[in-house]
């Protein structure tokens, strides 16, 4: 995550870190630090993911959001390689994604609005973020505890 995005959401501070990162031109950077269990909408579905925060130089036209294999396996992700088809899993609903529609729509127009941007909205009162994170600990919860059931082979809730 660049460090311009952390700077746009309330409260966040990224945790230091002695990290490094050799980059495909194979440079090294060393990341501002770590930003732990960000909650993040994805086509409806929120997810909490943890990010690494480069200090990069800014496009104006969009800052990149990398959400790598840990958050595929936390949405549960299903990919189909062949067909483009990306689908995101919680316990009883799926969305199916068309990466290349979705691709093909960004190389078109980079301006465009895609279900792959990220939105940091802080106009939200105080109340309703701690309502969302209590039903999202809840919601938590509650996986575990059918997760820990079905190792035991009882059946889930």
């Amino acid at each position: 995550m660049p460090w311009s995005m952390m700077k746009k959401i309330p409260g966040a501070v990224a945790k230091p870190t002695k990290m490094s990162l050799s980059l495909a031109d194979r440079s090294i950077v060393h990341p501002v630090g770590i930003l732990h269990d960000v909650l993040v909408k994805v086509a409806g579905f929120v997810f909490p993911a943890d990010f690494v925060v480069l200090d990069m130089e800014e496009d104006g036209n969009w800052e990149p959001l990398l959400l790598g294999r840990p958050f595929l396996a936390t949405g549960r992700t299903l990919i189909d390689v062949e067909s483009g088809e990306l689908v995101l899993r919680t316990e009883d609903q799926n969305i199916s994604i068309n990466v290349f529609e979705a691709m093909k729509r960004h190389d078109e127009d980079p301006k465009v609005e895609n279900w792959y941007e990220v939105g940091v909205s802080n106009n939200k009162k105080k109340e309703e973020k701690n309502k969302e994170e209590k039903a999202y600990k809840g919601e938590v919860e509650k996986r575990v505890e059918n997760e820990s059931s079905a190792k035991k082979g009882k059946k889930p809730l």
